[in-house]
């Protein structure tokens, strides 16, 4: 819980100048508290000594400041002194929160609150509340903080006597501006901060001023971003100058989206390398988270993972869940640029997950709102009701039951509009991960075919460079008998062998030349099946006719190979299989849909067999076509012949024309 610490810390420091103690004030040097600790020790003075005594040792040595806490509590105590023992609790709450150990600060703060209570001290009441909001806030009790904050409000509205009282409202605006910011509710985040920046202005409040203006830069960033770098720089030049860290590193975060949106990397990442230095979890995370995409957009994935993971880890830990859901999405982009689709699968469930818990909480905190105004109405108007004449009262409950219709209206209209949007996002995710799987399913077969067609390269090569050679050296050394020795030249099974080391060869090139078609790599698929074909005629008794309709195009070289493979299959179960004289191949292209279809008048086969059939390679090919997204149909009877159709459409797997 030590990183809990470091944000009441921060928070903690908006507070201090702004909250007094009615009660008698001290303003003695560390030295002259020690002399009254020691010359007064049972003295109600001692008391608010030893708490201020005990701030000397807040921040580095807090056994110290547990010490003397602890004296002004037993004195408090022993002189029956109620408002000093609530500023004791208050302080001991302060100190655990400032050590991270929040589920202690909020124990003592309730104790403090009900010691208040009995005081009437309304601004000291109003501090240990804000101090409880803020606790709840870093331990992720949304509901609590956020109750314990309209707590703190209602109690401002009477105690708003003096400049500082107006101050103290000023950062309680910027607290809950903080508070809806971090849970992701931009529409009241905004809404307090513009309060704010409006009451600040007023009283002239330049921390106040300060917040304000670098909520107008992030009302304005993408709609006006030279306005919004306007209201940044102003607000930075009020937190440098008032050493007011939080705010910096907000405002440079904002100047980094800025500049990331315009394309400006190095200057993004120029804004956020300033504020590396800070320890609090709350900067480190909002650094980092920015530095992650900003390393994105420079290509840099590997750092970019690094500043994710750090980020990620942080987010979760401090329960900020707009910073979980902005910091996944740069997760889901980087893993996908690295090649891990599964991880960036599982970052996309996490982030729709997150999406999903921050509006229904949205949709929550609207709805406890309208229930708590409801409520009200009901009490005033039973309180009215008491005042007005019979017909009054008809009236009113007339214009009550109107005001619950349309409450209940604009409440299950508010639900309709949440669950829309929530199954259209549903929608979107599940087309997202459709869209990742099939890309990794063509990249899967792409290797495939890749290694596939090296192997198919290597052993053509060794029949073309190496059995061809030697056919060819062997025929030579043939023709040298025939000169050295003429009576070969009369030899029947001389001159027979002659003629079958010939058939070899060509045999040979053509076995080669199937294996590794050029014609397909230098022409395309509509040049390569014109060839396949004219060159199965010259060699088998099957006659096979084809033909092109529409301008094909190439295709990415995978598919045009893919393609070209299985109608080599087809046709090649068609010579083996059918005992067909003549086949009819068509290749044609229809605007954005490929469609090939074989045709034979051999033998065919009984469609109840087609499952046999489709051990001839069958299998294959199906499985190649369906995984771009294509469509097969085989139909055959016996007797009959085969006729074979595929279509694929080229929008299903980007393939990328260069016509």
């Amino acid at each position: 819980m030590k990183k809990y610490g470091y944000l009441f810390a921060i928070n903690l420091i908006c507070l201090i100048p702004v909250f007094r103690v009615s009660a008698q004030q001290f303003n003695y040097n560390f030295d002259s508290l020690k002399r009254v600790i020691q010359k007064h020790p049972n003295d109600p003075a001692s008391i608010h000594a030893c708490v201020d005594y005990a701030g000397k040792f807040f921040y580095t040595q807090s056994d110290s400041a547990f010490y003397y806490l602890n004296k002004a509590m037993a004195l408090a105590k022993r002189t029956n002194n109620n408002i000093g023992y609530a500023y004791c609790l208050k302080n001991e709450g302060d100190l655990y929160a400032i050590n991270g150990e929040s589920k202690k600060a909020v124990m003592y703060y309730k104790q403090g609150l009900a010691a208040f209570k009995k005081s009437k001290e309304n601004v000291l009441y109003i501090k240990i509340l804000s101090n409880l909001a803020i606790t709840y806030k870093n331990l992720g009790a949304l509901d609590s903080a956020m109750q314990t904050f309209d707590q703190v409000s209602a109690a401002f509205k009477n105690n708003l006597h003096t400049h500082q009282d107006s101050i103290a409202l000023a950062v309680h605006y910027i607290q809950l501006f903080d508070t809806y910011r971090v849970q992701g509710f931009k529409d009241d985040a905004l809404f307090y901060g513009e309060k704010a920046y409006t009451l600040s202005k007023t009283i002239n409040y330049e921390r106040g001023i300060g917040y304000g203006l670098y909520v107008e830069g992030l009302k304005y960033y993408q709609a006006d971003p030279a306005l919004a770098l306007k209201y940044c720089n102003k607000a930075l030049d009020i937190a440098v100058l008032k050493n007011i860290s939080e705010l910096q590193v907000f405002v440079r975060s904002l100047k980094a989206d800025i500049f990331i949106n315009a394309g400006k990397y190095r200057q993004a990442e120029e804004e956020l390398l300033k504020d590396t230095h800070y320890t609090a979890g709350s900067i480190r995370l909002v650094t980092n988270s920015k530095l992650a995409k900003v390393y994105y957009y420079l290509k840099d994935y590997q750092r970019a993972l690094g500043c994710y993971q750090y980020a990620i880890t942080l987010a979760y830990g401090l329960g900020y869940r707009s910073e979980i859901a902005s910091t996944l999405e740069n997760g889901i982009d980087i893993y996908q640029k690295l090649g891990n689709y599964k991880t960036a699968f599982v970052l996309l469930k996490k982030h729709e997950q997150v999406q999903s818990e921050m509006a229904s909480d949205k949709l929550k905190l609207d709805y406890e709102r309208s229930a708590l105004k409801f409520r009200a109405a009901e009490k005033d108007k039973q309180l009215a009701q008491n005042r007005l004449t019979i017909e009054e009262k008809d009236n009113r409950l007339k214009r009550q039951s109107l005001l619950i219709m349309s409450s209940i209206f604009i409440i299950v209209l508010l639900i309709i509009v949440a669950l829309l949007i929530y199954h259209q996002q549903k929608k979107l995710q599940a087309q997202r991960i459709k869209n990742l799987e099939s890309a990794k399913k063509i990249q899967m077969l792409d290797a495939a075919m890749s290694g596939e067609e090296k192997e198919r390269k290597r052993i053509a090569e060794n029949l073309h460079d190496g059995i061809g050679g030697l056919l060819s050296a062997v025929k030579m050394r043939f023709s040298i008998f025939k000169n050295e020795y003429p009576e070969l030249k009369a030899s029947g099974a001389y001159n027979k062998a002659i003629a079958m080391l010939d058939d070899a060869s060509a045999e040979i090139r053509k076995t080669a030349h199937n294996l590794m078609p050029d014609m397909l790599v230098r022409f395309g698929l509509d040049e390569a099946l014109q060839v396949f074909c004219d060159n199965l005629n010259q060699f088998n008794q099957l006659k096979i006719r084809y033909e092109c309709i529409g301008e094909i195009g190439r295709f990415n070289k995978n598919v045009e190979l893919m393609i070209y493979r299985m109608v080599q299959e087809l046709i090649n179960n068609t010579i083996k299989h059918s005992n067909a004289k003549n086949a009819y191949v068509q290749l044609s292209r229809q605007r954005n849909v490929l469609s090939v279809s074989i045709e034979d008048d051999g033998c065919g086969f009984d469609k109840q067999s087609l499952q046999t059939a489709k051990g001839m390679g069958l299998n294959a090919i199906e499985d190649r076509i369906n995984s771009l997204g294509g469509m097969l149909e085989i139909d055959s009877t016996l007797g009959n012949g085969v006729y074979i159709y595929f279509e694929l459409d080229i929008l299903d797997f980007n393939i990328k024309s260069n016509r």
